[in-house]
C-alpha cells in the first residue's frame, strides 16, 4: 500500500506503480477529477483525502496539519473524523480497524459492508410485492388481451397475464448483491472474498441493476427497510465511486475521496452542536443571495457556520483546514469573512484554523464595526488522537471573548 499526505506527489518507481499511474491518468480524463492534478511523470494530490485503489495497488491519502509525517496516526484520525461526520458505527469501526490495521480505509468500508449484510441476513432479507407479466398455463391476475392475442393465437392453453409476486427481488436486495460482487472483484484480501462467497451462498438469484445517484435518492424507505440504511449507505459510496476500466489495458479504479475542507467544516459543526450552550443554535451552510443580474445566474454567499444566540446575537465562523504562517490569514480568507459578516450583519466573525495551541488573535476590519478574529483550535489531544472536547473548547473561547454572554 502506498501512503501519501494531502498535497504530496506520487511519482511511480516500478512497473506496478507505473500501471497504477497510467490508470489514474486515464481516470483523470476530460472530466479532470478534483482529487489530484497531473504533473510531469506523476500526480499531485489536492485537498482530498481517503483512498484510491487502482487494480491491486492501493494509494491512501491522509490529512496532515503538521509538517512532519511522523507522530500522530493520521489514518486513525481520518477514520475517527469520518465516523463522527458520516455516522460510522464506533464498535464496528474499532473492530474492523484492529483486524485490518496494515491495510487501507477502503478495507474498513468493505469489512463494515459485509458485517451489515450478515446482520441483515440474520434478520431475513426483506420481501416486497412486484408486478410481473408473461405467459402462464393458468389464468392468474390480469389478462393482457393485446399481448395474449399476439403471442397465443395458436396456443389457446396459455394466458398472457400480469400479476403480483411477493418475493425478495427488490431494489434494496439488488443493491446489496451488486455491492457484494464489487467487493469480491476489487478486494485483494482472500479473507474478505471468502466472506463474500459465504454470504452469496444464502442470497437468492437477483437481476443485475444499473446504479446511479437518482436510484439511491428514490429508494422507497419504510419501517421494514430501516435496517438496511447503514448497509445501503456504504454500498452507495462503493458503487458510485467505482470506475471500471472500459478501454482495456489499464486497471479498474475505485475512489473513496473526501474534500478535507468540507470534512473539517462538518466535523466542527457536529462538535459545536453537541456542546452548544442553552439557547444557542448552530446552522451550517446558510445561503443568501449576494448578486443578481438579468439573464445571468445568481451568486450566493454560504458561510460555513452561523451561531445564533438567545437574544438575537449572531457569530459567523469560517473553517479552513490549512496552516497559516505567523498567524496571518490570507487576504482572500479575510475578504470572504468580511462579505459574510456584512451580509449577515454579524459584528463578530472568526476564521477557524487547526493549531497546536488553542488561541484567538483579535482583529478588526479597518473603518468598520466588524471584528474579524483568527481562532486556532487544537485538533489533537495529548495522546495524538482527535480532541473530543474541540466543540466545548470553541464555546469556551467565545465565552471568554464575551461574544456569547
Amino acid at each position: 500500500m502506498i501512503k501519501r499526505f494531502e498535497y504530496e506527489k506520487f511519482i511511480p518507481k516500478d512497473a506496478t506503480e507505473r500501471r497504477a499511474y497510467e490508470s489514474l491518468v486515464d481516470h483523470f480524463g476530460e472530466r479532470k477529477v478534483p482529487y489530484y492534478s497531473l504533473i510531469r511523470n506523476g500526480i499531485q494530490f489536492n485537498q482530498y483525502v481517503g483512498v484510491l485503489q487502482v487494480g491491486a495497488t492501493t494509494i491512501e491519502v491522509l490529512p496532515k496539519i503538521d509538517r512532519v509525517a511522523e507522530g500522530p496516526d493520521w489514518q486513525r484520525i481520518l477514520i475517527d473524523m469520518l465516523r463522527k461526520v458520516i455516522g460510522l458505527d464506533l464498535k464496528a469501526t474499532e473492530n474492523a480497524a484492529l483486524r485490518l490495521k496494515p491495510n487501507s480505509i477502503l478495507d474498513l468500508y468493505m469489512e463494515m459492508l459485509l458485517d451489515e449484510v450478515a446482520y441483515i441476513m440474520r434478520l431475513g432479507l426483506v420481501k416486497s410485492y412486484r408486478k410481473t407479466e408473461g405467459n402462464r398455463t393458468a389464468l392468474k391476475g390480469k389478462l393482457l388481451f393485446a399481448q395474449n392475442i399476439r403471442q397465443n393465437l395458436v396456443h389457446a392453453e396459455r394466458f398472457y397475464v400480469q400479476h403480483s409476486i411477493y418475493d425478495r427481488e427488490n431494489q434494496f436486495n439488488c443493491i446489496l448483491i451488486k455491492a457484494l460482487h464489487l467487493v469480491a472483484h476489487i478486494s485483494p484480501h482472500a479473507s474478505l472474498r471468502g466472506r463474500v462467497a459465504q454470504l452469496l451462498l444464502d442470497f437468492p438469484e437477483l437481476p443485475d441493476i444499473a446504479v446511479h445517484e437518482p436510484l439511491f435518492e428514490r429508494l422507497p424507505w419504510s419501517r421494514k427497510t430501516e435496517g438496511y440504511r447503514k448497509a445501503i449507505g456504504i454500498a452507495r459510496l462503493l458503487l458510485l465511486r467505482y470506475h471500471p476500466d472500459i478501454r482495456g489495458g489499464r486497471e479498474d479504479v475505485i475512489a473513496l475521496m473526501f474534500d478535507m475542507n468540507q470534512l473539517w467544516e462538518r466535523y466542527v459543526v457536529q462538535l459545536l452542536r453537541h456542546a452548544a450552550p442553552p439557547g444557542w443554535t448552530v446552522e451550517a451552510q446558510q445561503r443568501q443571495l449576494f448578486w443578481e443580474a438579468a439573464g445571468l445566474p445568481d451568486a450566493n454567499l454560504k458561510p460555513d457556520i452561523v451561531l445564533r444566540g438567545p437574544e438575537g446575537g449572531m457569530i459567523v465562523l469560517d473553517t479552513k483546514w490549512k496552516l497559516i504562517e505567523g498567524g496571518r490569514p490570507a487576504d482572500a480568507d479575510l475578504r470572504q469573512l468580511f462579505a459574510y459578516q456584512h451580509r449577515w450583519n454579524s459584528e463578530h466573525g472568526y476564521l477557524v484554523y487547526p493549531d497546536a495551541d488553542s488561541k484567538i488573535t483579535q482583529g478588526r476590519f479597518h473603518d468598520s464595526n466588524y471584528h474579524c478574529h483568527v481562532m486556532g483550535v487544537n485538533v489533537l489531544d495529548a495522546q495524538g488522537r482527535l480532541n473530543p472536547t474541540l466543540g466545548a473548547d470553541i464555546w469556551e473561547m467565545l465565552s471568554k471573548e464575551k461574544v456569547t454572554s
